[in-house]
């Protein structure tokens, strides 16, 4: 496993973590998958968002699109990759 991908799947399970606590308090919720996730990193800290296309007909996180930040400016996986291996 690279850093690159050491670093992102801390901020994917962030997210899973944060998720499951805002589930925990409020269960009214429609569908789950929507908190972000953070991770500390050397080039700075990273957040992954996930965006649900508008009509999609399931709100599972694998079918969620992911955005990524670095201190705070979008970035793209590609390059996000990049700068952290």
């Amino acid at each position: 496993m690279t850093n690159a991908a050491h670093y992102m799947q801390a901020a994917i399970d962030h997210a899973a973590t944060r998720e499951a606590k805002i589930m925990a308090k409020d269960n009214k919720r429609l569908f789950a998958g929507h908190a972000s996730g953070f991770a500390d990193t050397p080039a700075g800290e990273i957040a992954v968002h996930f965006v649900v296309a508008q009509g999609v007909s399931t709100y599972l996180p694998q079918h969620m699109r992911q955005t990524w930040t670095l201190e705070g400016k979008r970035i793209s996986r590609d390059k996000l990759i990049a700068k952290l291996s």
